[in-house]
């Protein structure tokens, strides 16, 4: 996977300012096009993480709400 990072870095370091800021506006709106998916799936994982027992403090860092998606998207 590092390898994979390394050379996906490579590869968005040629791209000019333009393609890369056209990529994170796709980013963005696609995080806001599933934020209910995103947000349905952080409920199952949250259930998962209280049934294996996770302190609320590690609960409280995996939950997701609507703001913080938005946030993500800015």
């Amino acid at each position: 996977m590092g390898q994979q990072a390394r050379a996906a870095a490579y590869e968005l370091a040629k791209l000019s300012t333009e393609e890369k800021d056209n990529i994170l506006r796709v980013m963005a709106s696609s995080i806001r096009e599933q934020a209910s998916k995103l947000l349905e799936a952080n409920a199952r994982d949250l259930a998962a993480g209280r049934e294996k027992g996770l302190s609320s403090a590690m609960l409280d860092r995996l939950k997701l709400g609507a703001k913080d998606l938005e946030t993500v998207a800015i």
